[in-house]
Parts: C-alpha cells; sequence; structure tokens
C-alpha cells in the first residue's frame, strides 16, 4: 500500500480482530501537559474519532516536518481554517475504509460528511505514521497521526505527534 501525503490526524494500535477480518482501531493517544487528544471507538461497523483540543484552536499543528519561507502562507491558510473548526471535532469512517498495515500503522479514507463549527466537512483521511529513533544512548517511538479534512472543496490537514508509550489501545 502507498503512502498517503495528507492531512496528519492521530491514529494508533491496531491489529487486527482474532479472526483478522477487520482492523481493531481502538486506541487514545495524549501528550504528557494534554493539548490534543484523540481518541477512538469501533463499537459499530465505524471508526469513531474524537480530537480534543484542549488549550486553544490557535495552537492546532497544521504541519510537521521541513518548512520553508514559501510554505509560509499554505500553513497560515491551514492555521486560520482550522482554528475555525472549534476545539472538539467528531467524525467517522466506515470501517471498510480503513486500512491497518502493521503495528500501530492504518489509514481510514472517505468519512461521512459532519458539521464542525459553521462548516459542513468531509472527513478526507486519517492515517498514522510510526518512527523509531534510534541514538548512542536510547531507542525511542513516535506516533505521528494526521487528518485530513474537506472544507469548502479544499483540503486541510492537522497533525500531533505522540511519545510511542502516550498511544495505546483502550
Amino acid at each position: 500500500m502507498t503512502k498517503v501525503a495528507l492531512l496528519p490526524v492521530l491514529l494508533v494500535i491496531l491489529g487486527m480482530t482474532a479472526s483478522a477480518a477487520e482492523p481493531v482501531l481502538n486506541f487514545s493517544c495524549s501528550t504528557g501537559v494534554s493539548t490534543v487528544t484523540v481518541a477512538t471507538d469501533t463499537s459499530t461497523q465505524h471508526l469513531d474519532v474524537s480530537i480534543v483540543h484542549h488549550v486553544s484552536t490557535k495552537r492546532i499543528a497544521v504541519m510537521n516536518g521541513l518548512v520553508s519561507g514559501a510554505d509560509i502562507p499554505l500553513i497560515n491558510e491551514n492555521a486560520f481554517m482550522i482554528s475555525h473548526l472549534g476545539s472538539v471535532a467528531n467524525f467517522r469512517f466506515p470501517i471498510a475504509r480503513c486500512y491497518v498495515t502493521g503495528p500501530r500503522v492504518f489509514a481510514c479514507f472517505s468519512g461521512d460528511k459532519t458539521r464542525m463549527g459553521i462548516k459542513e466537512v468531509i472527513p478526507s483521511s486519517l492515517y498514522s505514521v510510526r518512527r523509531v529513533r534510534e541514538t548512542f544512548s536510547a531507542t525511542s517511538e513516535a506516533i505521528e497521526l494526521t487528518a485530513v479534512v474537506t472544507v469548502d472543496g479544499k483540503l486541510y490537514p492537522f497533525v500531533m505527534e505522540y511519545p510511542g508509550d502516550q498511544c495505546l489501545p483502550r
């Protein structure tokens, strides 16, 4: 499966059910000091996702990685739109559109239309990236979650990276 290069939203571990027929995507991710929490539930045939920005919508991460001066207008546009969608985002993806490719690595596509703030939003994707970093003295794991939403026909990502031990199955 190819990697998705869209909005990072947050999710994790995962695995397969006992029958290996559908992914188990129940997890919760939070930072040590609660800034952004992501929690999921699969008690229905959907992956229900809740993202809570505890501090301020002005502090929502809209990009992770290398940034150049040419990226500033895009970052500003993304930040403006995402900050106006509210501090709580709830959306869902049909389980049939979710794929687990490894431990804590998954992607979901084509979510159900919903309302966030004053805007109608289509969750385009939610996916995770698992990174293992090795240095001379330690090895650590991080889970990056990216959520991409479509608002007024345009894609907007929000991204959050969590230490591996802060993104756990529920």
